[in-house]
């Protein structure tokens, strides 16, 4: 995914889990809507208030496996 493009989701929901933050996110590729959620990094974790409930975030997914993806 490192070389993946890039869209625009928006932040579902968090919840923190033991010691991290783990993120749920949807993002649209051609007019189908994708769900996933995510651990937030370390990096992220300092920027936690970007992750919050109906933020926009960027996800960068694989064109070949749109249904793989990661934020940024």
């Amino acid at each position: 995914l490192k070389y993946g493009r890039i869209v625009e989701g928006r932040i579902i929901d968090a919840h923190d889990e033991d010691t991290q933050t783990v993120i749920y996110y949807y993002y649209n590729i051609s007019n189908v809507r994708y769900e996933s959620s995510q651990r937030l990094t370390q990096e992220q974790e300092r920027r936690r208030a970007r992750y919050v409930p109906g933020a926009a975030i960027s996800v960068r997914f694989d064109p070949r496996r749109p249904g793989q993806a990661i934020v940024e």
